[in-house]
Order: C-alpha cells, then structure tokens, then sequence
C-alpha cells in the first residue's frame, strides 16, 4: 500500500479524535483549532510523530520489521489481550499508519 486516500485521511483523523467546530475550523484533542497548513485538508501532516501523538495508544505495542523479499517494511501492533494488527508500506510512517488503519477498521 501506499499514502492513504484524502477519505481514509479524513476517516483516520476523526478516529483519533479530530473534528471541526461551527465555523469549519479543524480541532484536535487537547487544542482549540489546528491551523490548516499542509495540502488543505486542515489536519496534520501524516507523519511518524503526529501518529505517536495522536492515533498509538499507550498499551500497544508496535514492531517494525523488514520484509527483505518485497523490500518494504512490516509494522504488527498488539493491542492488550493479544489481538495483532499489521500493515506495511514502502517506509515505517506507511507501515504504521496501514497497521493502525487496520485497527480504526476493526
């Protein structure tokens, strides 16, 4: 898989609890707006920090390993109880989102 489409984005963020205030503006946990910089979508950008910050939970546990046949990288999340999410992608920013997607999809 590659980047997510701009649905997937949108879906993805409001699991993590970002959403929109009466005049549009994009809010996120813990702020009163996000200030729409990147590409126009308003949330932030996908990458390695905003989805620590905002989508990992404090009980997961998340290993990355390369897949030296397809050349891509592996991510398995562990959510308490057992239950493993994987996904995988071209770097370990695709790898996790795709393993949390699988998880938002649950």
């Amino acid at each position: 898989k590659t980047e997510p489409t701009l649905e997937q984005l949108k879906e993805f963020w409001e699991w993590c609890g970002f959403g929109k205030d009466g005049i549009g503006n994009i809010t996120y946990p813990g702020s009163t707006k996000y200030k729409p910089i990147y590409g126009g979508a308003g949330y932030p950008p996908l990458d390695l920090n905003n989805l620590f910050k905002y989508a990992v939970k404090d009980d997961w546990d998340i290993h990355f390993y390369p897949d030296k046949v397809s050349q891509t990288i592996d991510c398995v999340i562990t959510l308490p109880g057992g239950k493993e999410y994987d996904g995988s992608g071209n770097t370990h920013k695709e790898a996790l989102f795709w393993a949390i997607w699988e998880v938002v999809k649950k």
